[in-house]
């Protein structure tokens, strides 16, 4: 019998959070909403039917949210939302009554994981540091004492955290007793684990060969039980090698594990192995790697580049690997990412020799072919391209192409902002330009701030401060000026600061 109406929930981001849920949910919104009788799925949303109300009705993110209320679901929602310290009360009130599920702490521990990354470089008494492993602890405990349900998963987590945190030796008393289980019970073997212990070996700064030695030891372990290697035991190994410099042998690691596991692998995979080497500044030892991946279409996420070009940077000054990097990622992903093209262009404007003119002839051109291959793929300069352009351009003295870039940005309808402005104030004092433009382009940033109900930013400020002194009395007159004009519109301790520079440099005046 077709149904009377019918319940929508849309495809919203709330919704989507609890489809693991779904049959959870239904219960407490069939008991809360009485008349529903039926249920089905259709391309991603929910249907919910009911035979006394004769119209379609959207359901709400609050019926959503009310129909989630059960404990256990909403300690679910809260570990789903990244809301760590709400899932922690949760757990607390939950962690005896059995409910919870091993895949559940698991997750929760993968939250308390990302917390652990973002404080890792915090001191060891901090305080949100020493609730997490406060937490940590008493989580294994209940499960030692069987209060809540194993998981692989969790001990993988446990270990990932003392490693990002440093605390080794608590990370490997974890490894070794979950090591002896698994040789008294071969049952509960899982190579996830050892993957995770093979990274802690290798942080810990222990020889490759002990990380090969687990890595055999869980292979000889998955031989006789015909099981299937994990990924995480292959990131661990490929991981050890590339912190270990073994280039050779990360390549082979990688090779194998993509035969392994074709069309599984994201970029969350290779993030890992970026980072990696990024955290150990040895950026060359992956670039093998990232070759390889791109050769093969796994894109690394844009994030994890730009650590990698930035590294490769400061390390090795190697901006002919950051551009072929560069041109094979915009190659295999088919776009061109504002960060990656930014950061290129500033380190061609910065390491050009600005009193060669050949070099700043070199530089020009290359900058040329770059924004040609944006023009050829449809792209458009953002403010934050047009902003590098005009700071390099200036940089090299190339005054013209400042000009022709900012009428650019014009025909493009893209307005100027603080930094814009900030860069043409400072190209206004190298080119000697008259103190009527500057006092134009100070007049820019006083109505930008306005507009943005912004105080006029201490950067700003510094910026007149520095360009100013080539006018001797007439600039000193005119930042005097602006100091008295616009002290309502600057933050109190900025002023402060700029008059005691100002007055220093009017003393310089009067010796």
């Amino acid at each position: 019998m077709k149904p009377a109406s019918q319940f929508l929930v849309q495809r919203s981001p709330l919704f989507l959070y609890f489809l693991p849920y779904f049959r959870s949910f239904l219960e407490n919104l069939c008991n809360k909403h009485a008349g529903i009788c039926g249920t089905r799925l259709y391309t991603g949303s929910l249907a919910l039917f009911a035979k006394k109300i004769h119209k379609n009705l959207i359901i709400s993110d609050a019926i959503i949210k009310e129909s989630f209320s059960d404990k256990k679901i909403s300690f679910q929602y809260k570990t789903s939302t990244g809301d760590l310290a709400a899932a922690l009360n949760c757990y607390f009130e939950l962690s005896r009554t059995g409910c919870l599920t091993g895949l559940d702490i698991a997750k929760l521990l993968m939250l308390m994981h990302r917390h652990a990354k973002k404080t890792s470089s915090v001191s060891v008494e901090d305080d949100s540091r020493k609730e997490l492993l406060f937490y940590l602890e008493n989580i294994l405990n209940d499960i030692r004492c069987n209060f809540i349900s194993d998981h692989p998963m969790i001990w993988v987590n446990a270990i990932y955290i003392y490693t990002v945190l440093g605390l080794y030796e608590r990370g490997k008393k974890v490894w070794e007793s979950l090591r002896l289980k698994y040789m008294s019970e071969p049952a509960s073997f899982d190579s996830r684990v050892y993957g995770a212990a093979i990274r802690l070996y290798s942080a810990m700064g222990s020889p490759l060969a002990e990380c090969e030695a687990l890595f055999e030891e869980a292979i000889d372990i998955i031989n006789v039980k015909k099981m299937k290697k994990s990924l995480i035991l292959y990131e661990g190994i490929i991981i050890a090698r590339i912190e270990n410099q073994d280039k050779k042998r990360a390549l082979e690691g990688l090779q194998e594990c993509l035969k392994e596991y074709e069309n599984i692998i994201n970029s969350t995979f290779f993030d890992s192995l970026i980072y990696s080497a990024v955290n150990k500044k040895d950026p060359q030892s992956v670039v093998d790697i990232v070759f390889y991946g791109l050769n093969s279409h796994y894109i690394p996420s844009p994030k994890a580049l730009s650590k990698l070009f930035k590294e490769l940077w400061i390390r090795d000054r190697n901006l002919l690997t950051i551009l072929k990097i560069f041109k094979k990622y915009n190659e295999v992903s088919c776009r061109i990412q504002t960060e990656h093209l930014n950061f290129i262009l500033n380190v061609l404007f910065k390491s050009t020799n600005k009193e060669n003119q050949v070099d700043v002839a070199n530089t020009i051109e290359k900058v040329n072919n770059l924004l040609q291959i944006m023009h050829e793929a449809n792209i458009s300069p953002s403010i934050s391209t047009f902003n590098t352009l005009i700071s390099g351009y200036a940089y090299l003295k190339k005054f013209d192409y400042v000009e022709k870039t900012v009428e650019q940005m014009k025909q493009s309808n893209i307005p100027e902002n603080e930094i814009t402005l900030r860069v043409l104030l400072k190209e206004c004092g190298e080119k000697g330009d008259s103190l009527e433009k500057i006092n134009t382009v100070w007049g820019k940033i006083v109505e930008l701030a306005s507009k943005n109900q912004k105080y006029i930013e201490e950067k700003d400020w510094i910026t007149l401060l520095k360009i100013l002194p080539q006018y001797k009395e007439k600039g000193a007159d005119l930042m005097e000026t602006f100091l008295q004009k616009y002290k309502s519109k600057t933050q109190n301790s900025t002023l402060k600061k700029i008059w005691q520079e100002f007055t220093k440099i009017q003393h310089l005046f009067n010796d």
